[in-house]
């Protein structure tokens, strides 16, 4: 029988508008608050030192963080956190970003306070940010790959000291593996049952053209495609767009608003979520740097088609789909064809095959299971 385990997470990208660091957390949360062997902590910075104990076995612990924008926050009660990690002693330690909470991990391995330290692969900063892009060339483009081909070489050493890394998508195991990362575990990320009901739920319905978009307002996830394709996308037939989210580009979206486009903001209820994904049609997610695409999954639960890029988390989803609609990444042309085709697709077709791509994955509760099962297993014998 397997004793109870401690399990701590730290992570500075939990915040009042997270995405799906957030929703990953959230749903560990909520399942540990529905168990009674193992116990959870999850470590964030906020505005002060509090406490959150929202059941007997998950808790929230929040250290001071400068704020930095968008309702994220700097960590920095290091002596804090090293404090209470101290005398908390977790079996595990996951980190949920490679410069900040993965080096304090790590050192707090090295000092005895854990056996056991993961990093879980949220984001790809070399692909994201440092990569060449083929829209850019020139001395600029050469600058990029010079930056890239540094800051790869200390990553990869540090991604290569954790126990365990645990990634979202194929296609970033495959990545991290390519570099050397052997001790590797994929994790998808998984969805809450009611955007299953919403798809189950949908029914034919023309024409197709209420696109959504749902996802930061920020240059890694192509928004600026987005908003040149915004013209053409609107001569479809009675066309609207809904977007959903915040962030360093909502005033240039707040500046397209119009009756054809709806600008929802930030939308944290997963409910609330779900309701929206009801009353569209088309699922618009051009990011081609989506480690997996939480949205995506989720808009394929609730029976929307996906328009997604030939890159990322959500063209791996796409892979299994029976009629994927795929992009060339940053081409605004292929992306507004391949709306046009999701548009005039059949709405009970879409629906199952989507619902069928999603099923595959299943529901949080399931993911998170599985992954805790994984780290007992990973834990040494004298652990069960």
């Amino acid at each position: 029988m397997t004793r109870g385990l401690t399990f701590c997470d730290l992570s500075p990208f939990y915040a009042p508008t997270g995405g799906g660091i957030r929703t990953y957390h959230e749903a560990k949360l909520n399942w540990f608050a529905a168990q009674h062997t193992h116990r959870y902590v999850l470590i964030v910075p906020g505005p002060h030192f509090a406490i959150d104990q929202r059941a007997p076995m998950a808790t929230v612990v929040s250290f001071y963080g400068a704020p930095v924008g968008a309702g994220y926050r700097l960590p920095l009660d290091f002596a804090g956190i090293r404090a209470f990690v101290e005398e908390l002693r977790p079996d595990v330690i996951e980190a949920g970003d490679p410069w900040i909470s993965g080096p304090l991990g790590l050192w707090f391995r090295r000092r005895g306070y854990t056996s056991f330290t993961s990093s879980f692969y949220h984001s790809d900063p070399i692909s994201t940010y440092l990569a060449p892009d083929e829209r850019r060339h020139g001395v600029f483009g050469r600058l990029r790959q010079q930056v890239g081909g540094w800051v790869e070489r200390p990553l990869t050493k540090l991604q290569q000291c954790y126990d365990l890394t645990l990634a979202s998508s194929a296609w970033v195991e495959q990545s991290l593996q390519s570099r050397g990362v052997a001790r590797m575990l994929r994790v998808p990320f998984g969805v809450d049952p009611i955007f299953f009901d919403v798809g189950r739920a949908r029914v034919r319905r023309q024409p197709r053209t209420r696109f959504l978009y749902v996802g930061r307002l920020q240059g890694d996830k192509a928004i600026d495609l987005l908003i040149d394709a915004i013209p053409a996308l609107l001569q479809l037939p009675q066309a609207t767009l809904t977007i959903v989210g915040s962030g360093p580009a909502e005033g240039r979206v707040r500046a397209l608003a119009s009756s054809s486009i709806r600008l929802a903001g930030y939308v944290s209820s997963r409910h609330e979520l779900a309701r929206i994904f009801a009353d569209h049609d088309v699922l618009l997610a051009p990011g081609p740097h989506e480690t997996f695409g939480l949205a995506a999954l989720e808009g394929l639960a609730s029976g929307l088609s996906l328009v997604a890029p030939d890159a990322g988390g959500a063209a791996e989803m796409l892979n299994t789909h029976t009629a994927p609609h795929l992009f060339h990444r940053n081409d605004v042309s292929a992306f507004v064809d391949a709306a046009r085709r999701a548009s005039e697709a059949d709405a009970l077709e879409e629906s199952r095959a989507s619902l069928a791509v999603a099923d595959r994955y299943g529901t949080w509760p399931d993911v998170i299971a599985r992954q805790i099962e994984v780290y007992c297993r990973s834990l040494s014998p004298s652990t069960t």
